[in-house]
Formats: C-alpha cells, structure tokens, sequence
C-alpha cells in the first residue's frame, strides 16, 4: 500500500492552465512575473506556452503547461455555439429512434469534448485541466463580466467541471475604503455560492509577485485534489456518500477492539501510517475539542467516552475540506487504495492461492477457499458489533450497516441484486437460503443510513432476512467455495486486512475480545467448524434440487411433495437455469471430552459446526455430441483443475438419480467414468419419486444396488425411507472419515496397500538380516585370517636368532 500514495495521478502526465479574462487586466503579466521572477512594465500581448519542470511536492513527476489568451471568449463563444448545435442534432437524433426527447447529459465528460474533434477552435481553449480567471482589481467592470459574462460561458463549455481560480490583479494600486473592501468580499461570497466550480478567489499583484505562486500552485492541486464530485457535494454543503463510505472503511481498520470508537492509540497508528508522525497526547485533545464544534454533531455524537466516534473522524476529514486544504484527505484515501472516483483498489495478492497443501496421495488440495483464522475473526468480530439487540442475530438493518461501506448496492455479495454480476465469470452463483425471490421492493429504515443515503437506492427486490451467526458464517463459506478470490476481496472492502502490519498494525483483531464476543454469540463455549464442499450431479428432472432444498430445510420427516423443485427456495431463474448453484446448509454436533484435574473428572463440553455446500451441476446433454464433449471437459476442469495444477475442488461427490427411469443412472454412470478419477468420494442417491417400499421392487434400486457392489461402494441412499437427520448424520460420518465405503475398491484397494505395506515390511526386515549376517561373516572371516597370520608368523620367527625376532611383524 506504500505505493499507493498517488494512485489517482499515476495515468496523468501533464496539467493544462489557461488564462482567461478582458483585455488588460494582466494575464500576461502575472505569467511573466510568475517565470522570471521579476516584473516587467513592456510585456506580449499574449505570452507563448509556459512548461514547468515536475515538482515533487506537487504531483511528483507531472508537468505543468500554463497557456496565455488574447480574446479567449471568442472561442468559447465559438465552441458554445459548436456546443448547442451538436446537442440539437443529437436530440432531434434520438426523436428519430426512439420517438421521445431526452436530455441524455454528457455524461460526466466536458461539454467541448463532444466537438473539438471536428472543430478547430485555436486560443487553446481544448483540453485544459484548469482555468484562472483574472480581472483588475481597479476596474469594477471586469469583475461584473466575471458573473455576467466569463463565469457562465465556462459552465456552458465546461459543464461545470472545470475548476477554475479567480485572480484579482493590479493589488498594489488598490486604495478601497472598509465599506468598498467589505461590498467587494460580499460579492465574491455571492460569486462562490452561485458558481460551485469555482475553487478560490486570490488577490494579486504581478508587480510584486505577492500571491502569484499561490495563484499557480492552487490551480494545480485543483486538479490533483478535485473536490467534486467524489469528494464533497457542494449543492449539501457535506461529504460525498462515496467519501463517507471510504472513510467509514479506513475507520473500521484501525477499530482494533471492534467497540465501534477510535482511541488515543487506534488514531496514532492511522496518523503514523498515513503521515509517518506520531500523534501527540495534546494534538488528540484539541482535535477532540474542535471536532465537537463541528456543525455535524447533531447528526451523532463525534466523541464518546473519551474516543472518535466515525461521525467524529469524518468530522476530521470535513474540518480539512472546509480550509481548503484537500491535499490532506486527497494523500490519506489515495495512501488507503483509492482513485480519484475512490474506487478502491484491490491488491492482486488477494486474487492469489493463499493455501496450497500436499496429500498423502500426492494432489494439491485446493485449501485454497477456506477461510482463513484471521478472516474468520474478523467475520466475528463484525457479526458481535453490529448485533444491535445482542441477541445472537443479525437484522435487516444490521446486515445493511455491515455492507454500507461498499459503493452502489450495499447489499451481502450472495443477494440476487449483487450475485448475479459479481460472480458472473464463476462456474457457480451462491444461492442464499434466506433468498425469498419477492417482486415488491422491502421498505428500508433511512435511519440505518449515513446521511444524503435515500432511501429509494435501497429498495430491494429480495428481501433480506435475519441471520444468526451460523448463518452468517455459512454464507461466507458458501461464497467461498464459490470464489475464494472474490471473497477476500469482499472482505477487504469491508475493512478486512490479513496482515495488519502493511498499515501500521501489529495486532488487529483482540483474541480474547474476539473469543467472548464468540461466546456470547453461540452461547457456550467456542465452537469449532468443518466445511466440506459437496457437488450434486444428475439428469435434469432426477431431484437434485427437491434433495438440496430437503437437506437445507428445517422439516425432519420424510421428504414431501412441498419441496418439489416448483415451489423450491434453490429454484433459478429460467436466465440462470445453465448456470451451476452453490447453497449450504449448517450441522451442530457437541462432544464431550472426559479431562481430570486433581482427581476430580470433568466432562467438557465443545460444539462443532459442519458446513455442508452443496453445489448443483445443471444437467448436460448427452445427444448433442459435440456439445456434450465441451460440458464434460468443462465439469472436469472445475473439478480437477488444469493437469498442471492437478486440485480438486469438491471433496464428495453426490450422484442423484431417478429409480423410475433407468436412463437417469447411465447418466450418472457416464459422468462418473468420464470426469471422476477412482480417489474422489462419492455416493448414489435414489430419488424419491419410486413406487414401493424396497428397492428390490424396483428396477432402477436393483441395478444401482448391483453397480455399487461391483465396485465396493455402500448401496444408494433412499431419500424417501431416510429422514434429514439421518441424511445428514450420514453425511458428516463420511467427512469425520466413519468406515463408510465411498471410494470405489476402497477395501480392495485398503488390503493390496496393506499388502504391500507387509511386503515391504518383509523385504526391509529380510534386507537388514541380510546385512547383518553378511557383516558378521565378513568380521568371523577376518577374524580366522588375522589368527591364522599370527600362526605362521609366530612359527617362522622361532628360526630367527633372537635379535632379530623384534624386527618380524
């Protein structure tokens, strides 16, 4: 994020600055002045082009080029009149195709934009960044044009857009009584509120240079710092609800206790982050003194119990806005990932594997989507904040308050509203099991909001429910799985930093808080949780969804015809009908451990939570051949991934087919031979859409049950004789590794490798006694060879005469 300090200027190389204004008011002069350094009484007409060398306090490494004028309002005159031309041909245009008039704008774009490619106006009145304006001082006249005459024909030309600073000049030789002096500062308050684009009035003089490096280096940080319209909004007097939305974000960074308030400490990191300047114990109080003057305090409290409520650190923010001093917020949102629209910035690590880990079968696991610890303390933390009732729940409104930091529709990313553009480019969209698809908009309490926010940008199409915390989590979980990349980047937006120490933190979340937030929450003790990702595959019209929306619903009895994939809560609009669905439903187990402590037992008590993500394959067609061959390689891809990055992405696979029609098992059957490899669990459901009680009556459960021992796997799952529970006891037994035969020739598999663990286990122990009892015949080998030489040695040194024996080895 270090770099990021001038984001908003990395693709400008260059600022414009034309003056305009009448004939002799001294334009030309205050360029000369400005240049040399000196005044001259004998000056052109009209100066040429003015370069400046970059100045690295001010846009780094951006070139300034100030343009003179000699009857500039003749082109703009010129240029208006392109102006209105262009927009009535345009207009009669669009009558022509679409029968009715509208005033489409430009778009945010400068009015002469639209035509100085086709018409060549000259005085170098196109492509300008910024405008001075000048009029004499002396000459009341070239004022009143200001208003009358130059002022509007800039807004005519410029849409607005344009900042522009007025310079009186010629100061030196004004000699105003009070009453003038006070009449000309009324007048220019007028010429501000009336002429939103226009920054500042300055009083000159090219005689002495007084003000003139002040007149310049306004007019480039009023490029470099715009203040609108992402920023302040001048019409409301306040900061932009973009602005307010990027401070609120930074705000929630640096709350390290998640109390919703910044103190002495949390305040200094942001300071020492954003300014590399430690914040001193008085500067906090006399910034606390100031902001609670504010003329915003009423709207909420900016300090409480002695620390900055957000209302407060906006009010921070507003205070340097208010003294024209924009260079200050502009490098804090800039140094926080921010352009000049303060769209944020999303660092490319997020969209990175962050987990890769090796199994024992030699494939990369894609661990990948798991959240991580700091994600899910996060996630915690923020649930525990803005559970305003404290009762373990989420509201409409709470989940509205958590999103409000993100630009457009602050709404949770699986909403319809978000999903279905946010996770356009996925293989699958999250499907939210609060999604009740309504078509009449849900009234929103406008208290929850920021103020400026209306309430008609927040009228949704889909209700949002309640969310308790399992929920809440199982959400994430579920985007996750979906995109993990995408979910880290959500939660960046949200204020989430999974190394806290890029900006200045070396702890961000408080573990003890985090753990009591998370006990009050689930009302016992800390829970643990496992995800597992399930993928549901089976013809179209075999009872995918009637089995998803069974498992994700609260009814435990027999499935019913109430969950028919008609009146089900997974059922896709016909446009995403193509489209894989992600959704998930929650388990809560407890077990109990048995711990002693000084003789006395006692029984601990620990929940657990398994995240069950379903995601349902949609049917492919087999009799389109070619079609057929594009899905398979597609359905493969996703779950295995490339064969260079060989990492699955589901860890059970879920085989849906329909007893009463036989072809719906080929199918499954297809899929299986085609796109699974003999590693991946998997496990056959059976509809419930059969007649009879066994499955023995039944043509399809006989040829199931028979492919299934075939190949050592546990016979179908009868979803109409198994209750949920017992499904999904079934389920989370499998995960927990229970021996339940999901592989196919698992045990086969499981006693050739205990085969040839045996095998090797022999051929290791026969090797070492192989080499052992080579190396003790080596030793009794040269053992005898050693005593036999001292035999004959000894024998032979008898003949020797007895000086001589010393000298035979």
């Amino acid at each position: 994020m270090a770099n990021a300090t001038n984001r908003g200027n990395r693709s400008r190389s260059s600022i414009k600055i034309l003056l305009l204004g009448d004939g002799g008011v001294g334009k030309s002069s205050i360029i000369s002045t400005f240049v040399s350094r000196h005044f001259s009484s004998v000056v052109p007409g009209k100066m040429t082009k003015v370069r400046l060398p970059p100045d690295p306090t001010i846009g780094g490494f951006i070139i300034t080029t100030i343009m003179d004028s000699q009857d500039g309002d003749g082109a703009l005159i010129s240029a208006a009149e392109a102006i209105d031309s262009t927009c009535d041909a345009d207009a009669v245009s669009e009558m022509g195709s679409t029968g009715t008039s509208t005033d489409s704008g430009v778009g945010g774009g400068y009015l002469l934009d639209r035509v100085e490619r086709s018409v060549n106006f000259g005085g170098g009145i196109d492509h300008v960044d910024s405008i001075i304006l000048v009029y004499d001082l002396g000459r009341i006249e070239t004022f009143d044009r200001l208003e009358s005459h130059w002022l509007p024909l800039i807004e005519r030309c410029y849409n607005s857009k344009l900042p522009v600073i007025i310079a009186g000049n010629k100061l030196d030789l004004l000699h105003h009584t009070s009453n003038e002096l006070n009449r000309s500062h009324r007048q220019v308050i007028a010429l501000l509120q009336r002429f939103k684009f226009v920054r500042q009035c300055i009083k000159c003089s090219a005689q002495n240079l007084r003000n003139v490096d002040e007149i310049f280096l306004k007019a480039r940080q009023s490029v470099l710092y715009p203040i609108t319209p992402a920023l302040y909004d001048l019409e409301k007097c306040c900061l932009a609800d973009n602005c307010k939305r990027s401070i609120t974000r930074i705000f929630r960074m640096y709350d390290v206790d998640n109390d919703g308030l910044l103190s002495s400490i949390e305040l200094n990191a942001f300071q020492k982050y954003a300014f590399n300047v430690q914040l001193k114990e008085g500067d906090f109080k006399g910034w606390q003194k100031l902001i609670s003057r504010h003329e915003d305090r009423e709207v909420e409290a900016v300090v409480r119990d002695g620390k900055f409520t957000v209302a407060g650190f906006m009010a921070i923010f507003d205070i340097f806005i208010c003294q024209n001093r924009l260079d200050v917020p502009w490098k804090i949102l800039r140094q926080f990932g921010y352009d000049d629209d303060l769209k944020l910035h999303i660092p490319r690590s997020l969209y990175k594997p962050q987990n890769l880990q090796h199994t024992d079968k030699d494939i990369l696991r894609n661990n990948d989507w798991n959240l991580s610890a700091s994600a899910r303390n996060f996630l915690t933390a923020i649930f525990h904040q803005f559970n305003s009732a404290e009762d373990g729940t989420l509201s409409k409104d709470d989940i509205l308050k958590i999103f409000w930091v993100i630009p457009g529709a602050s709404l949770p990313p699986w909403h319809p509203k978000r999903a279905k553009e946010l996770f356009k480019r996925s293989f699958s969209l999250p499907v939210s099991s609060k999604n009740l698809v309504s078509d009449v908009a849900s009234d929103v309490n406008p208290s929850i909001l920021n103020s400026g926010e209306s309430v008609e940008n927040c009228k949704l199409k889909s209700p949002i429910e309640p969310l308790a915390f399992s929920d809440w989590m199982g959400h994430w979980h579920m985007i996750s799985a979906v995109s993990p990349s995408l979910t880290r980047a959500e939660m960046y937006r949200l204020g989430h930093i999974e190394n806290p120490s890029t900006i200045g933190l070396f702890r961000h979340d408080n573990s003890s808080a985090s753990t009591q937030a998370r006990q009050r929450i689930t009302g016992s003790n800390l829970s643990s949780s496992t995800e597992t990702r399930l993928w549901v595959i089976g013809k179209r019209g075999s009872g995918k969804t009637t089995l998803i929306n069974y498992l994700r619903s609260t009814n435990d009895d027999n499935i019913s015809e109430d969950l028919s994939p008609d009146r089900g809560i997974l059922t896709l609009p016909e446009s995403l009908s193509k489209k894989a669905a992600t959704s998930f439903t929650s388990v809560r187990t407890k077990s109990f451990t048995a711990s002693s402590k000084g003789g006395i037992e006692e029984t601990e008590t620990m929940n657990h939570i398994s995240y069950l993500i379903f995601t349902e394959i949609p049917g492919i067609d087999l009799c389109n051949l070619e079609q057929k061959d594009r899905d398979m390689s597609e359905l493969k891809s996703q779950m295995f991934g490339t064969h260079r990055s060989n990492r699955t992405s589901c860890d059970l696979v879920m085989f849906v087919f329909d007893p009463a029609d036989t072809s719906s098992l080929s199918y499954v059957k297809e899929i299986e031979n085609v796109v699974l490899d003999d590693n991946m669990p998997r496990v056959f459901v059976a509809s419930a859409s059969y007649d009879g009680s066994t499955s023995l009556e039944n043509a399809g459960l006989e040829m199931s049950h028979q492919y299934c021992e075939s190949i050592d796997l546990e016979p179908p799952i009868l979803l109409k004789e198994w209750t949920r529970s017992k499904v999904l006891d079934y389920l989370c037994h499998i995960i927990r590794g229970g021996p339940i035969r999901v592989i196919p020739y698992g045990e086969r598999k499981r006693r050739e490798a205990q085969k040839k663990s045996v095998i090797r286990w022999f051929g290791g122990l026969l090797t070492t006694s192989l080499v052992i009892a080579i190396g003790v015949g080596i030793f009794i080998n040269r053992s005898k060879t050693d005593a036999r030489k001292e035999l004959q040695v000894s024998w032979w040194r008898n003949f020797l005469p007895v000086g001589r024996r010393k000298y035979v080895n």
